[in-house]
């Protein structure tokens, strides 16, 4: 039964999403007006780590605290939604974002897939919300769990020395490609997803600690100091996704990725994959329901970054076509921009002709009219050539081409 703490517990929660989105958005700003700063004067990259930072110390560790994660933890799709519309209509720094049609589906269909794992899968039940940390020690060694983390400490060392070893340089890709933002985003998602655990350990260690005078185990111990010292790159990698990618693909994904991280391995360091299988009512006997709804809510959640991914493809190709049209068309006028030049005819070379088109006056025919033929054969313009027209002299008056550029 929901109760009133549970109530305050969600509030929580929805306002730490809603401020978390807040402060990456403003990393998004300061990685365009300020990249070129010393990262100490970087004062809008700063406003939003703390701003990430507190929010999710105060609130989400009340958050924690006063409510069953199966309560708060819908609230990761709120936060993807959240970011759309903050994106879509400049609310943060004014900074707007395009999204189409195909961009909104797909930020629906990763909102579902989230709702669908955090619902049905690990920590969706009150059996599992305040797991015992009695049995942490024998947990951690579970090969699974290290098979886990020998992957996640791997995919961050190798992104970690590819991006900063000067030999691996031919195989680094471009740091505005959606490789980058993927990579980043994932492996700054997985230090996330060991934060979040660190924190829900340390949520439950402290008051069995205070309260009842149980200290926790010290594997649990360097889960605070974890959270101090990984943090900052964390926040490194996310600085990098977002300087990559579009605000509207590199948060969704890294929120998202969070989720599924966290579902993972919670579900294995403490045994909430059991809640997988339970009974739909009870009396009845246990049903695969909830196993079906987490793998759909994955393959939902993959389906729904892929469509994101190559919706920023397709725009980041219409950017570079506009871009290099823009550079053509400067290019043309530069090389078509006017220029007066004047060729004296053979008879006259002492005097200039004029450059009006009405009468011309050479010295050699003082008095025969110009009668100028001007006709399409006598305009030419072929690559850079100068518009060339030709004037006729009657009465044995030699032929003249006066030639000038016009713009």
């Amino acid at each position: 039964m929901v109760e009133a703490l549970h109530i305050v517990g969600l509030l929580c929660s929805l306002l730490s999403v809603a401020l978390s989105n807040i402060g990456i958005l403003i990393q998004k700003y300061s990685t365009q007006v300020e990249s070129h700063k010393p990262l100490w004067r970087r004062w809008r990259l700063w406003a939003g780590v703390a701003l990430n930072i507190g929010s999710e110390i105060t609130l989400s560790t009340t958050a924690l605290a006063l409510a069953p994660l199966a309560l708060i933890a819908p609230t990761g799709g709120f936060g993807i939604i959240f970011n759309a519309f903050l994106a879509r209509y400049g609310c943060v720094c004014g900074q707007k974002e395009v999204l189409t049609g195909f961009d909104w589906a797909a930020t629906i269909l990763l909102c579902t897939g989230i709702t669908l794992i955090v619902a049905s899968g690990p920590g969706s039940t009150e059996a599992t919300a305040k797991p015992s940390l009695s049995e942490l020690p024998a947990r951690m060694g579970q090969p699974a769990l290290i098979a886990v983390y020998a992957v996640a400490v791997g995919a961050i060392s190798g992104w970690m020395l590819l991006t900063k070893l000067a030999v691996l340089k031919r195989w680094r890709p471009s740091s505005s490609s959606i490789t980058t933002t993927i990579c980043a985003s994932a492996t700054s998602a997985m230090i996330g997803c060991a934060s979040v655990i660190s924190l829900r350990i340390v949520v439950i260690a402290l008051p069995d600690w205070v309260v009842n005078g149980v200290p926790p185990p010290p594997v649990s111990w360097p889960a605070l100091p974890f959270m101090v010292i990984f943090g900052w790159l964390q926040l490194y990698l996310l600085n990098v996704a977002l300087t990559s990618g579009q605000a509207m693909f590199a948060i969704p994904m890294y929120l998202s990725l969070i989720c599924v991280f966290i579902s993972i391995a919670a579900g294995i360091l403490f045994d909430e994959f059991e809640a997988l299988v339970r009974e739909l009512s009870p009396g009845e006997g246990p049903s695969p329901l909830y196993a079906f709804m987490y793998v759909g809510g994955l393959v939902l959640v993959l389906c729904a970054l892929a469509a994101l991914a190559f919706s920023q493809k397709l725009k980041a190709a219409r950017q570079r076509k506009l871009t290099q049209e823009e550079e053509q068309h400067a290019k043309m006028g530069a090389a078509n921009r006017p220029r007066l030049a004047q060729v004296a005819p053979a008879c006259a070379p002492d005097d200039a002709l004029s450059p009006r088109l009405a009468q011309v006056a050479p010295a050699c025919a003082p008095d025969d009219a110009l009668s100028p033929t001007l006709s399409p054969s006598n305009l030419h313009v072929q690559g850079e050539a100068p518009f060339q027209t030709t004037f006729t002299f009657p009465g044995g008056a030699p032929k003249q081409t006066e030639t000038r550029i016009w713009d």
